[in-house]
């Protein structure tokens, strides 16, 4: 089985990262830390080991500028992607390896899990947005009606995340992302223009799948997972208008203008309607980014 090289990306995750890092050295001979300007003394709790080399970038790279600049310095044919809230359990890493290993596969996504064990069904693997799926986000339809057609099957509703053995899938969660090193070269790594965070990894999948490279789900290898670290670093309303231009690249990009222009309006509708919201309990600061985030897509329109 080829050994695995481990990449984390770390920034403000607070006591996580000492978590993930200390899990990841105990499954990896090769543990690459890239922080991207971290000012919460997370990179100071973690302990030195053999295994752990750590990058101190100064400066927030993003996201994909952090997990590509990690991959540059990774000795092995195996890449982990972990985010510092997640963590890697030996077996499961192995798992995940011997899985790239045994099938055709490119990449393949472990089953991130609860504190309790629980699946965390509707993020650790999803299918790839479509117009549907946008406009029912965008428009609050998913919380209206969580079942509706559209939204179930973007969050994967339909397949099984514990069966006995891996899964062909659309977009596995870049939270924990094991990819060989052939295909991350082959696809040109993360793409930067993503930034700081969000939707790199959907495009990185679609990407993947344009090219005929095979993307799997292996429910065998479980990853515990807190998740929202970031969110809760950036505030509320600064993540939606991140997440929103983000989203917006990655539609016009891979689903075309036509698909944009549908979007626009409804997005503009839904970031209003959250500015409003925002400003009437008393989020200020959410409604400001909020605010900005409908002139963003006035600006674009």
């Amino acid at each position: 089985m080829p050994a695995v090289s481990i990449v984390i990306v770390n920034w403000n995750a607070g006591p996580a990262l000492a978590r993930a890092v200390a899990t990841s050295c105990a499954a990896s001979d090769d543990v690459v830390v890239v922080d991207n300007g971290s000012a919460d003394g997370s990179l100071e709790a973690v302990m030195p080991a053999p295994a752990l080399r750590v990058v101190a970038a100064g400066r927030n790279l993003g996201f994909a500028g952090g997990v590509n600049q990690g991959v540059r310095l990774a000795r092995h044919r195996h890449l982990l992607i972990l985010n510092p809230d997640a963590e890697a359990p030996p077996a499961s890493v192995a798992r995940l390896s011997a899985t790239l290993a045994e099938t055709d596969a490119a990449i393949a996504g472990g089953r991130l899990v609860n504190p309790d064990g629980s699946t965390q069904a509707g993020f650790t693997v999803r299918r790839l947005p479509t117009l549907a799926s946008l406009v029912a986000d965008a428009l609050f339809v998913d919380h209206l009606w969580p079942g509706n057609p559209a939204t179930r099957h973007y969050l994967g509703a339909d397949l099984d995340l514990e069966g006995g053995g891996p899964i062909d899938v659309e977009q596995p969660a870049a939270a924990c992302l094991m990819v060989t090193r052939d295909a991350f070269d082959r696809l040109g790594g993360l793409d930067e223009t993503f930034y700081p965070a969000w939707f790199e990894d959907v495009d990185f999948c679609a990407r993947a799948h344009r090219q005929r490279l095979r993307v799997v789900f292996e429910p065998r290898a479980t990853f515990p997972h807190v998740g929202g670290v970031s969110v809760k670093t950036l505030g509320a309303g600064a993540f939606v208008r991140i997440f929103h231009r983000n989203q917006a690249r990655y539609v016009s990009r891979h689903l075309g203008t036509p698909s944009r222009i549908v979007l626009t309006p409804c997005w503009m509708a839904g970031l209003a309607a959250r500015a409003v919201a925002a400003q009437v309990s008393g989020r200020r600061a959410d409604a400001v980014s909020l605010w900005r985030a409908v002139g963003d897509c006035v600006s674009r329109a």
